[in-house]
C-alpha cells in the first residue's frame, strides 16, 4: 500500500502529521533493535509541497520500509537537488501505524479548490 499526497490541503495536513508523529515516534535507547514483524501493510510514505504564487518550498520526501529515503529539493528550498538517507523499520512502521491510526485513509480523496487556508496560515518559517 502506497499512500500519497500532492494536493496542497491533503499535503499540508500529512506534512503536518508527519512532524508530529516524527517527534513522538523516538526509539528508546534500551530499545530491541530487532525488526519487528510487518505491522501494517503501508510500504511506502510519500510527501510532496509544490510551488504557489509566492516563494512556497517545493520538495519531495519518499520513506520506504526497506530503510531508503529520498530527499528532493526542487525550489525556495535550503538544499535543492536529490538527497539519500535511511529511517530504520522500527520507526517508519511506528509512522506507518500511527497514520493509520489517526484516520489518513478516511480522509477525502479532493477537496474543494477554493479553499484559501495556505494564503492565513504560513505552513513554512
Amino acid at each position: 500500500m502506497l499512500i500519497e499526497s500532492s494536493s496542497n490541503l491533503n499535503g499540508y495536513k500529512l506534512f503536518v502529521f508527519l512532524l508530529v508523529c516524527a517527534a513522538c515516534t523516538s526509539r528508546p535507547h534500551h530499545f530491541d533493535t530487532q525488526i519487528a514483524p510487518d505491522v501494517t501493510p503501508i510500504t511506502e510514505i510519500q510527501f510532496q509541497r509544490t510551488v504557489c504564487e509566492g516563494a512556497c518550498p517545493a520538495y519531495k520526501v519518499r520513506l520506504r520500509r526497506d530503510e531508503v529515503s529520498t530527499y528532493v529539493g526542487e525550489a525556495n528550498v535550503s538544499r535543492l537537488g536529490t538527497y539519500h538517507g535511511q529511517v530504520g523499520r522500527y520507526d517508519f512502521d511506528r509512522l506507518a501505524e500511527l497514520i493509520e491510526a489517526q484516520g489518513f485513509f478516511k480522509m477525502k480523496d479532493r477537496y474543494p479548490d477554493d479553499v484559501v487556508i495556505f494564503m492565513r496560515y504560513p505552513t513554512d518559517t
